[in-house]
């Protein structure tokens, strides 16, 4: 798996919580310590557009395409 979908999975997954839970806490990959759902999605989307160039309808369309 490639980081750019490993990023849209965790995008996706983080979405789902959002829907459901709201900006509740959920833990980070690195160190284990908790942060926003909101901050965590800010993260992965700013991946997304600055490193890999995409943007906000390219993400959508991909995450929609995922298995």
């Amino acid at each position: 798996m490639t980081k750019k979908e490993s990023a849209l999975r965790e995008l996706r997954k983080l979405m789902d919580i959002l829907k459901t839970w709201g900006n509740c806490l959920v833990p980070t990959l690195s160190d284990q310590k908790e942060t926003y759902a909101q901050d965590r999605l800010n993260h992965f989307a700013n991946y997304l557009i600055n490193e890999e160039g995409m943007t906000i309808e390219q993400i959508d369309a991909e995450i929609l395409a995922l298995d």
